[in-house]
């Protein structure tokens, strides 16, 4: 069996404005200022979602309006200690999907790797006034 994989190309998400919404900077804590680790994170669902990429992106949009920082970017003050800025610039997104089922996962040929359908961002992506969430 094949199974094809299509990825997006990367957009920005960004939460509605609300109308009122102050701008705030946020303190990182000792844990925030260590070396930061790339994660990927594979996101399965065993129940069909109709439209899945616009639900999940419409999803993301909401949580922010509530989760402003993640929309945010790290800056630098007077000082030069980092913070997070809620700017509300939103966080790229790429939309990811196989033509196969969790069960045909294990059998499809060549066998599906996690760094098929995952996204690894250019490095222009990751700079410090970069975004702080990569989806």
């Amino acid at each position: 069996m094949s199974v094809d994989v299509s990825k997006s190309s990367p957009v920005v998400v960004a939460s509605p404005s609300e109308p009122g919404t102050p701008a705030a900077i946020i303190g990182l804590s000792s844990f925030d200022k260590l070396p930061p680790m790339p994660v990927a994170v594979l996101l399965v669902f065993d129940q069909p979602i109709d439209v899945p990429i616009d639900t999940i992106k419409n999803a993301l949009s909401r949580a922010m309006v509530h989760y402003q920082p993640v929309a945010g970017r790290l800056a630098a003050g007077a000082g030069g200690e980092l913070h997070i800025a809620c700017t509300g610039e939103g966080v790229p997104f790429v939309g990811v999907s196989a033509s196969c089922s969790l069960d045909e996962v294990a059998t499809a040929s060549p066998p599906l790797l996690i760094k098929d359908l995952s996204v690894r961002y250019p490095i222009e992506y990751c700079r410090l006034t970069g975004a702080l969430l990569l989806i």
